[in-house]
């Protein structure tokens, strides 16, 4: 290789590499951000504040996830027979949520007495 040729190579090098530094790092995104509000679930059905808050979940807090709690008992207290009112509550609150944008992380506690076998409670399988 010529000696000209080498100062070409390695000027293309130099210039490759300086393009290559010029170009910033990909920034990592930022977590999203979450929240957990026991007041936004126990908002009746239809409630006018509902939408308030959750606006304010949206565009005050930044927050894109939600953990909501609903109690198993409240929402099926007989096997089969699932409470008109709390699907309605739930319904719309979900529905007012996925039109902000935030996403729902759904957490069922409280299981209700139908569902439970007290005989586990003093002697649970090995």
């Amino acid at each position: 290789m010529t000696r000209h040729a080498a100062t070409l190579v390695a000027a293309a090098v130099l210039v490759v590499s300086l393009a290559a530094a010029a170009v910033p790092a990909r920034a990592h995104a930022a977590p999203a951000k979450g929240l957990v509000d026991a007041s936004l679930e126990a908002l009746p059905a239809g409630s006018a504040a509902a939408p308030v808050m959750i606006r304010e979940i949206d565009q005050r807090l930044g927050a894109r996830w939600i953990r909501l709690t609903i109690s198993w008992a409240v929402l099926e207290p007989q096997q089969g027979a699932y409470s008109p009112i709390e699907l309605e509550r739930l319904d719309a609150l979900v529905q007012d949520l996925h039109t902000a944008g935030v996403k729902i992380i759904l957490t069922v506690c409280a299981a209700p007495a139908w569902a439970q076998d007290s005989s586990l409670w003093q002697n649970p399988p090995v």
